[in-house]
């Protein structure tokens, strides 16, 4: 792997990572050895997957397929911290992708920063009254090879989640969302669920993932 370069723009230093080797205060992390790898020319195809139903007067149902690319578009260092610009976004990770040290800032609906290799971890808070609460969770755990991260945000009215399977040198090979709002009977009902697939993965080099 080619170690990361700099070079000065007017907008300061931008990382060359046309490799994927970067150097990030604790020593280098090669991030093709962990869960989240980037890298410009990095791009991921996925097969998109998206369905539901809506009440109103009438009951609208949806169900299409779709192709989405989501690719790295340039990267940058801030105070320390390395920023990946994306086009499309990851469920469990925000655009700009934070790196700070050996972690990255996980953009869910509990925010966290885990490491690039993450350790098992679950957390949940409620925040409202007695009349309305909203319960939040976030839970990371391995399945052999794979990384599950879910995320979820529920009320008496609403409910939505993500869940992501990353596997290391590839990254996400699998994302959903769900949402769901009801209003009670003879109301607006309200189902989407999407999910992703990935097609091929593409490092800047060589595509090292296809499905069959």
């Amino acid at each position: 792997m080619k170690k990361l370069s700099t070079w000065v723009m007017l907008t300061g230093l931008i990382p060359k990572t046309t490799g994927c080797s970067i150097e990030i205060a604790d020593g280098d992390i090669d991030l093709d050895t962990t869960y989240f790898p980037f890298g410009l020319g990095y791009e991921w195809c996925y097969e998109r997957h998206d369905y539901g139903f809506e009440i109103t007067d009438t009951i609208e149902e949806w169900d299409s397929f779709d192709t989405v690319i989501i690719k790295t578009l340039d990267s940058l260092w801030v105070d320390g911290e390395l920023l990946f610009q994306i086009e499309n976004d990851f469920y469990d990770l925000g655009n700009p992708v934070r790196l700070y040290k050996n972690k990255i800032t996980l953009s869910t609906y509990l925010d966290d920063e885990v490491k690039v290799i993450p350790e098992e971890a679950e957390k949940t808070e409620t925040t409202g009254d007695d009349y309305y609460q909203t319960t939040k969770t976030l839970k990371i755990s391995h399945l052999q090879d794979t990384l599950l991260i879910s995320s979820s945000s529920a009320s008496s009215i609403t409910k939505s989640g993500i869940g992501v399977r990353r596997i290391i040198g590839i990254g996400t090979i699998v994302q959903s969302s769900s949402s769901e709002t009801f209003f009670g009977i003879g109301a607006n009902e309200y189902e989407q669920d999407i999910c992703y697939r990935l097609l091929y993965f593409y490092n800047g080099q060589d595509t090292v993932y296809k499905t069959d």
